[in-house]
């Protein structure tokens, strides 16, 4: 199966790295890390070890106060055995490449509270550089460091890029550069995997599918490794809340740079006003319709030709993506509701005609309904049907797509070992269980003048409806002061903008496991869904978890705030209801019998 698996993971990482592949391979790049050796594949920096641990100590405290109190005396615990470390200042954790320096490849930066005054733990090898400590565990490791800093005449470790307390960082396309080789050689060995696969493992259709990927995907990491510039992770915490901080650079003058450049467009936060209060979830985005419209017909492009799609069908898949994009203002907004059975999902998406909007859906569906498209998912048993004007709400015309799908056929079609019965009807049971019991989804679709809306109706009409008054009303979420408070605190140029409620969302999956879980009583004493707590089981009041997309310059960053209240409060019902779970089964259990005397 070590053949079929690499099938199933290169899929994987095509999907991925296609987003940001736009354009050719260029010269390979020094290391642009803010500090670090010519080798450092990833640096972690902290702007001052007492305050990241006092303020991670505060953290965890309101989560869990046991552990805080355990966490209080961590300097002493983590720094204990070192001499002349300044526990206020920075200090930096550099990962090398493990090529160069086998599996000793750490080294820890300290700075000191009197310069060439240093002592490290007795199990590494340690060094004074100036004012900085040095840790590893070889004298090599240290040898490089030292050079490194003599060379750029690094004399503290630097900061001023930093906006967190801790920021992880490394160079993307430096990378992928640098293990150019080794990728390559990874790639050969999957295709040498998959052409000499036996063929009752790896039938044919599959096979080819594999290496048509494997090709791609060597293109693709290729064209990242030119693009792609620094990554950074930044975290910060406090008492009350956690902040993350995550960017992607794109190297100057590249595509991708004039991608971000051209989809700089702030988000309309007047699209709230459209979406329902009870949201769990919500999320708006403004971009630029025609480069967005390139970007995925680059990748469903590659896609097409990896399923094996004739280039005549690739190239009306083409024409409807561009169709479809062409009838877009840029505006999007995303939100989920709380059901009945788990949760449902709505989106919006700003058109320029209404009839032009249904005239490219239409033509989306057709594609599916003729040629090799339609042979693919008619041999997996998925089978799509769109109904105009089905029925109306207030008099407005409602269209309906149901996707349909018939497990036994999958499993029947799937290219691997074959099944049993048994087998055959826990597989079709189980993609039942993943769609609450049903033979697939129900999507209705209505145009309005500026606006496309499609609702999951899975469970019932009842969404569709209120989205319809709702848009007529603007009586939605965004009238929340709390909510618009919440994402006032994101700046305001960003381009997009989301909130999450950590209650609505557990409280939703909760109960879409209760419904994928048999009637057992045993079983569900035990299962996922009996932990999950139901949204009444939680506090009424709960503060936002929300977060933000902006682009500044050639990066784009994504911004979370996640409040510790909400988390502190659904741990701590988690551990209760755990509590009584093992409490109940202990009262179940039998008691052994006395000892008798002799």
């Amino acid at each position: 199966m070590g053949a079929l698996r690499k099938v199933v993971g290169v899929a994987s990482v095509f999907c991925l790295v296609a987003v940001f592949a736009v354009s050719t391979a260029g010269e390979v790049r020094e290391n642009r890390l803010a500090f670090g050796t010519e080798d450092t594949i990833v640096s972690i920096r902290t702007r001052s070890i007492n305050d990241t641990l006092q303020k991670l100590t505060e953290m965890v405290t309101k989560v869990e106060p046991q552990a805080g109190a355990m966490m209080a005396g961590a300097p002493q615990m983590i720094f204990g055995q070192f001499q002349g470390v300044d526990l206020n200042g920075p200090a930096a954790l550099l990962i090398l490449d493990p090529k160069e320096h086998e599996d000793e490849a750490v080294v820890g930066v300290f700075t000191l509270a009197q310069a060439g005054q240093f002592q490290g733990p007795p199990d590494a090898e340690s060094r004074a550089v100036g004012t900085l400590g040095l840790v590893a565990d070889t004298d090599a490791i240290l040898d490089t460091m030292a050079r490194m800093l003599a060379d750029k005449e690094i004399e503290v470790i630097p900061t001023r890029d930093m906006t967190d307390q801790i920021v992880v960082q490394g160079d993307i396309g430096w990378l992928l550069q640098r293990y150019k080789e080794d990728i390559e050689s990874g790639l050969k060995e999957g295709r040498e995997e998959l052409e000499e696969a036996d063929p009752d493992e790896v039938p044919d259709e599959l096979k080819q599918i594999g290496l048509r990927a494997l090709e791609h995907v060597g293109r693709l990491i290729e064209q990242v490794g030119a693009q792609a510039g620094l990554a950074d992770l930044g975290v910060s915490f406090s008492e009350d809340l956690i902040t993350s901080n995550l960017s992607m650079e794109a190297m100057p003058d590249s595509e991708f740079a004039e991608f971000l450049g051209k989809n700089n467009i702030p988000a309309n936060k007047e699209l709230t006003r459209w979406l329902p209060e009870e949201s769990v979830y919500t999320f708006i985005h403004s971009f630029d319709p025609q480069s967005m419209s390139a970007l995925y017909q680059g990748l469903v492009a590659g896609l097409g030709e990896i399923a094996g799609l004739p280039e005549a069908e690739r190239d009306q898949i083409q024409v409807a993506l561009s169709n479809m994009y062409g009838q877009m203002t840029g505006r999007q907004a995303q939100a989920q509701v709380p059901t009945e059975k788990g949760l449902a999902s709505i989106s919006m998406i700003g058109t320029r005609d209404a009839g032009g909007a249904r005239a490219a859906t239409r033509q989306f569906v057709a594609l599916a309904k003729q040629g090799t498209l339609a042979e693919v998912l008619d041999k997996y048993g998925v089978n799509i049907e769109w109904t105009e004007a089905h029925r109306t709400h207030e008099g407005i015309p409602i269209d309906k797509m149901e996707l349909n799908i018939d497990a036994e056929k999958m499993a029947r079609a799937l290219p691997f070992e074959e099944m049993d019965e048994e087998e055959l009807a826990e597989f079709t049971e189980a993609v039942k269980k993943g769609l609450q019991g049903r033979d697939g989804t129900v999507t209705e679709i209505v145009y309005a003048t500026s606006v496309m809306v499609t609702v999951d109706v899975s469970e019932g009409p009842e969404p569709m409806n209120k989205m319809i008054d709702l848009v007529r009303t603007s009586r939605g979420i965004g009238r929340n002061a709390d909510y618009q408070a919440a994402l006032d605190k994101h700046p305001a140029e960003s381009v997009a903008l989301w909130h999450v409620s950590l209650y609505g969302v557990i409280g939703g999956v909760s109960r879409t496991i209760n419904e994928m879980m048999d009637d057992d009583e045993d079983e569900m004493m035990m299962g996922p869904g009996a932990l999950l707590p139901a949204r009444d089981e939680l506090p009424d009041e709960e503060e936002l978890i929300t977060g933000s997309a902006r682009i500044e310059g050639n990066r784009i960053v994504a911004t979370n705030h996640i409040p510790v209240q909400p988390v502190a409060a659904l741990l701590k019902v988690m551990q209760e209801k755990m509590q009584a779970m093992m409490m109940q089964q202990f009262e179940q259990q039998p008691m052994p019998p006395m000892p008798m005397g002799p």
